[in-house]
C-alpha cells in the first residue's frame, strides 16, 4: 500500500468508473447514517471536508476503471445525495442542472440490477414527473418499473436500502434548506461537488493473483490489520499543494513539502526513542510494544488541547467531552484549523519544547572542550515532570485521554520564566499530592495497606535525593520503573517473617534482644526521653513530647516495671485499636518487656555453659541469678527429677535439717493419700487403689524449689558429689528451657511485636529483586549484601534503597547489620523533612 496520500473530490470522481467486486456486501446504510453524513457536510461549510479512505484497485492500466475495496457504502451515498441534490434544484423550472454532464458510474459485479437501478435514481430526469409531494419509496419504485417496462421486476435488498436513502437524502435537505432557497441548494451542491474529497488510497494487487490478492486487502481491512492513522491523513493534508502557500512556484512547492517531510520523518524517528517517548504524556504512558502507531500524532492532541486552553474551556471539560462523545477523529479535528503553515510551525514548536524538558535533567555537557554544567534550578525537570506524569495517569485510570492532564503542566510550565519553573512544579506537586492536608502528619500516618501512597511518597524521595546528585547519575530510569514485567512494591527493610540461619541464630538472637533491651535488666526501668523505640512510636503519632506515654505511670517520663507493674499489666491486657496509637505502643513495651527477661536469660545460659564446664562456682552462679532460676519450671526440671529420683533424695536428707520440706510431703499424704505410709527415704508411696494419688510434677517442682533456695545451705554441711552432679544437670535442664522459650518467641511473637508497616521501615523494590530467594525474608544484613549483588548484576535498584540498605542513618554501629528503631527513626525523619524541605515547607518544631 503507498505512503503517498492524495485527494481526489467528488466532482473528480464522477469523471471515473467504479467497480464493487462480488466478495462485498451490498448497500446497507441506514436513515440515521445518511443524516449524519449530510449534517456533517452541512456544518463545514467553507471549509474543506474529507470523507475517510477511499481504498482502490486499478482494473485496466489506463487508471479510469478502479475496484472498491473498501469505501464503497459512503462512495454510494455520496452519489444518491447528489441526486437528491439535482431532484430538488430540477423542480424550479427557472433552473439548469449545468453539470448535468456528470455521471456516476458504479458497477456491482454481483448484482446487475443494483447499478441500473442506481443509475436510474440519480438522473434527475427519470423523476420529472414525480412531485416531491408525493415523494416516497412506493412511488419512487413504481417510476423505476415504468423506466425499466418489465413489469414484474422484483426488489432486491439493496433496492430497499437505495430507496430509503435516496428520500432520506432529499427530505433532509429540504429540511436543512428550505423549499425556496433555490440559490443556498446549488451553492451547497458545488460545494460538495468541489471541496468534499475522499482520501484516495489505490493498492497494488498481485498481476498473478489479482482477484485473492484483493480479497486478502479487503479482509485485512475490515479487521482492522491495515489501519490509515490520523496522522498519515495529517500529513497528506499538510502536503496537499493546494494547502501550502499559494503562489509558489511547482519547484518551490516541492521543496516546501520534502522539508516538511525531513522533519516530520525526524520527529517520528525521535518519538520511537523509548526513554523520550516514555516521557512524553500519551496513552498506555510506559508500554513499548506498539510498534506499528504512528506517535507523532500525539502533538496534535497536544496542539488541540492548547487551543482550548487559549479559549479558556478548561482540560478537564475537554478531557470530559473527548471520553464521552468522541464523534470525531483526530484528523477531522485538526482540520478545523485550515492554517497548515501555522499548524506544522507549532507542531515543531511543541516538539522542541518537549526536547529541551526532556534533557533538563543536570547532565554535564562537552561544549567547545570545556566540561560545562546546566546549573540553576533546572536541574531536575526531567525527573519531576516524569513523577507528575507517572502520578497523573495512575489517577486517570482507563480515561483514554487522561494524559492531556499531564501535557497541561508541561504546557503551563513552558509558559513560566525559567526561574519559576521548579517553583511551579513544587507546587504543582504539592497540590498533587496533598493539596491543604499537612504533609508531616501525611506521611506519618501512611502504613503498609495504603500501597499506592506509600510508593508515591518513596519514589519521590528518590527523585529529590538523586536530583541532588552531580554528574551523569541523577535521571531516573522511568521506563525501567514502569516495567510491565516488574510490580514495584513497598517492601520492608527489617522483614515481617526474619529467617536466620541455625548457623548464626543465637548471635543473632541475642544481638537482637542486646539492642531492643538497651541493658535494660539491670536498671529495670526506662526513662522514656531516653528510649528510641517507644519514641519512635511518638514520632509517627506525631505527639508533640517524644517522651509521652498511655500509661498512668508513679513517676511521671519513666516506667518502673516494678512500681508501674499493675499499670503495664493493665494496659498490655485492654484490647487497643489494632492500628492505634495505643495498640503500637502496647506492642513496643511488650517487646521491651519480653526483650530485657530473654536477653538475662540467654546471658545466663552463657554462663550456665561455662560453668558447666567447670570454669565457675555453680552455688555461686545460681545464688547471684535466683531470680532467674527460681521462675525457671518447665517439663526439662521436672523430667530430671524424675530420671534422677536417687540422686535428689540424697540431696534432699543433706538439706532436710534445714528446711520444712517434711511439711510439704505430710500435706500431700493429708489430700491425696488419707495418711497412708510414707517412706522419705525412697519417695515410695502406698495407697489404696481407686485413690487420686499425688501431683508428681508440683512435688518435684517443690523440690527443685527447695535445692534452689537452698543452694548455699551446703556451706554448713558435707559437700557431696550427688549434689553438684545434680546443680550441673539442672544448669543443663535449664539451659535447654531458656533455648525452647527464645526459639519459641522469635517464632511466633517477635514477628509480631517488630511489626513496623510505616514509612520507617519501607524501601522501594520490585517483584524480581524481592521475589527472589536471596532477598524476600531474609534478615536485614543479609538482605543488603542480596541487594549489592543484585545491583552488580545490572539490576535497576533505586538510589535511596541503595541508601537505606547500607543504613547510613545509623549512629551506632552496632545496630547497622538489624535496622533498628534508631535508623528507622532517623531515615523516616529525612524523608519527611526531605520532602518538606523541597517543597518549602517550613520544618515543625518536635518538642
Amino acid at each position: 500500500m503507498s505512503n503517498d496520500l492524495n485527494y481526489i473530490s467528488v466532482k473528480d470522481l464522477m469523471r471515473l468508473d467504479f467497480v464493487v467486486p462480488s466478495y462485498q456486501r451490498g448497500y446497507r446504510w441506514g436513515s440515521t447514517q445518511v443524516v449524519q453524513l449530510i449534517d456533517d457536510i452541512y456544518e463545514e461549510q467553507n471549509k474543506k471536508y474529507y470523507l475517510q479512505p477511499l481504498v482502490v484497485s486499478n482494473v485496466t492500466s489506463s487508471e479510469l476503471k478502479w475496484n472498491i475495496i473498501d469505501g464503497q457504502q459512503r462512495l454510494t451515498t455520496i452519489f444518491i445525495i447528489v441526486g437528491a441534490f439535482n431532484y430538488l434544484i430540477s423542480k424550479n423550472p427557472v433552473n439548469i442542472i449545468h453539470d448535468s454532464n456528470l455521471r456516476m458510474n458504479l458497477e456491482y459485479e454481483s448484482r446487475t440490477s443494483s447499478d441500473i437501478f442506481l443509475s436510474f435514481l440519480t438522473d434527475y430526469r427519470n423523476l420529472a414527473e414525480l412531485p416531491m409531494e408525493v415523494l416516497n419509496q412506493e412511488r419512487l419504485w413504481e417510476t423505476f418499473k415504468r423506466y425499466k417496462i418489465e413489469a414484474n421486476v422484483e426488489k432486491n435488498l439493496d433496492f430497499e436500502y437505495m430507496l430509503n436513502a435516496f428520500c432520506t437524502s432529499v427530505n433532509k435537505l429540504n429540511e436543512l434548506l428550505g423549499k425556496n432557497q433555490m440559490n443556498n441548494l446549488i451553492d451547497l451542491k458545488q460545494r460538495m461537488l468541489n471541496d468534499c474529497a475522499f482520501i484516495w488510497y489505490p493498492i497494488n494487487a498481485t498481476d498473478n493473483d489479482k482477484r485473492n490478492s484483493e480479497i486478502t486487502q479487503f479482509s485485512k481491512i475490515n479487521m482492522g490489520k491495515i489501519e490509515l492513522t490520523d496522522a498519515e491523513l495529517i500529513k497528506a493534508e499538510i502536503l496537499n499543494p493546494s494547502r501550502l502557500n499559494k503562489g509558489l512556484e511547482r519547484n518551490k512547492i516541492k521543496e516546501k513539502q520534502f522539508a516538511i517531510s525531513e522533519v516530520w520523518y525526524s520527529i517520528e524517528n525521535e518519538l520511537r526513542k523509548p526513554d523520550f517517548w516514555a516521557f512524553v504524556p500519551h496513552e498506555n504512558q510506559y508500554s513499548i510494544n506498539n510498534h506499528s502507531r504512528t506517535r507523532i500524532d500525539v502533538l496534535f492532541e497536544y496542539l488541540l488541547l492548547e487551543k482550548e486552553s487559549e479559549l479558556r474551556r478548561g482540560v478537564d471539560r475537554y478531557i470530559e467531552e473527548l471520553s464521552s462523545s468522541f464523534k470525531y477523529s483526530l484528523f477531522t479535528r485538526v482540520q478545523q484549523h485550515p492554517n497548515n503553515d501555522k499548524t506544522w510551525g507549532k507542531i515543531v514548536d511543541i516538539f522542541e519544547q518537549l526536547k529541551e524538558l526532556y534533557e533538563s535533567d543536570g547532565r554535564t555537557q562537552i561544549e567547545d572542550d570545556k566540561s560545562t554544567r546546566r546549573t540553576g534550578k533546572e536541574t531536575s525537570i526531567y525527573n519531576l515532570l516524569s513523577f507528575i506524569t507517572l502520578y497523573q495517569q495512575k489517577k486517570g485510570g482507563k480515561n483514554s485521554f487522561f494524559y492531556l492532564k499531564s501535557y497541561e503542566t508541561f504546557y503551563e510550565l513552558l509558559k513560566k520564566d525559567r526561574d519559576e519553573r521548579i517553583p511551579y512544579i513544587k507546587n504543582k506537586i504539592r497540590e498533587m499530592m496533598y493539596g491543604e492536608e499537612n504533609i508531616e502528619e501525611k506521611i506519618k500516618s501512611i502504613r503498609y495497606g495504603k500501597g499506592d501512597e506509600l510508593r508515591e511518597v518513596l519514589l519521590l524521595y528518590n527523585l529529590i535525593i538523586l536530583s541532588k546528585s552531580t554528574g551523569i547519575g541523577n535521571r531516573y530510569n522511568f521506563l525501567e520503573h514502569n516495567n510491565i514485567k516488574r510490580q514495584w512494591t513497598r517492601e520492608h527493610i527489617f522483614p515481617q517473617k526474619t529467617r536466620v540461619s541455625d548457623a548464626t541464630k543465637l548471635k543473632v538472637q541475642k544481638d537482637l534482644l542486646s539492642l531492643l533491651s538497651n541493658n535494660l535488666e539491670i536498671s529495670r526501668r526506662i526513662v522514656l526521653k531516653n528510649n528510641i523505640i517507644l519514641k519512635y512510636i511518638n514520632y509517627l503519632h506525631g505527639k508533640e513530647k517524644l517522651s509521652h506515654s498511655p500509661l498512668k505511670l508513679n513517676n511521671s517520663g519513666i516506667i518502673n516495671w516494678t512500681k508501674d507493674k499493675e499499670e503495664i499489666k493493665s494496659f498490655l491486657e485492654q484490647n487497643h485499636d489494632e492500628n492505634g496509637y495505643e495498640k503500637e505502643y502496647a506492642r513496643k513495651l511488650l517487646l521491651i518487656q519480653k526483650s530485657i527477661d530473654l536477653f538475662s536469660k540467654i546471658r545466663i545460659l552463657e554462663n550456665n555453659k561455662r560453668i558447666r564446664e567447670n570454669q565457675g562456682d555453680i552455688i555461686k552462679h545460681i545464688a547471684s541469678n535466683i531470680d532467674i532460676f527460681k521462675n525457671i519450671k518447665t517439663e526439662e526440671i521436672v523430667s530430671l527429677f524424675e530420671n534422677e529420683r536417687e540422686n535428689c533424695i540424697k540431696v534432699l536428707k543433706e538439706l532436710l535439717p534445714n528446711i520444712q520440706f517434711a511439711d510439704f510431703i505430710k500435706g500431700y499424704i493429708d489430700k491425696y493419700m488419707d495418711g497412708s505410709l510414707i517412706i522419705l527415704n525412697s519417695i515410695v508411696y502406698e495407697y489404696e487403689d481407686g485413690k487420686e494419688g499425688p501431683n508428681l510434677n508440683e512435688i518435684f517442682t517443690k523440690m527443685y524449689e527447695v535445692i534452689i533456695d537452698n543452694v548455699e545451705s551446703i556451706d554448713n554441711i558435707k559437700i557431696c558429689t550427688h549434689y553438684h552432679s545434680l546443680l550441673k544437670d539442672i544448669l543443663t535442664r535449664v539451659n535447654r528451657s531458656i533455648e525452647a522459650e527464645v526459639s519459641q518467641f522469635f517464632k511466633e511473637e517477635f514477628n509480631v511485636l517488630m511489626s513496623d508497616n510505616s514509612i520507617g521501615n519501607m524501601a522501594l523494590l520490585d517483584n524480581i529483586v524481592n521475589g527472589s530467594e536471596s532477598v524476600g525474608n531474609k534478615p536485614f544484613n543479609e538482605k543488603k549484601q542480596a541487594i549489592f549483588r543484585k545491583m552488580k548484576s545490572g539490576e535497576f535498584i533505586p538510589l535511596a534503597t541503595i541508601l537505606a540498605f547500607t543504613d547510613v542513618n545509623s549512629i551506632i554501629r552496632t545496630t547497622d547489620e538489624y535496622w533498628m528503631y534508631e535508623s528507622r527513626y532517623a531515615y523516616a525523619d529525612d524523608i519527611i523533612q526531605t520532602i518538606k524541605d523541597f517543597l518549602d515547607i517550613k520544618k515543625r518544631s518536635e518538642g
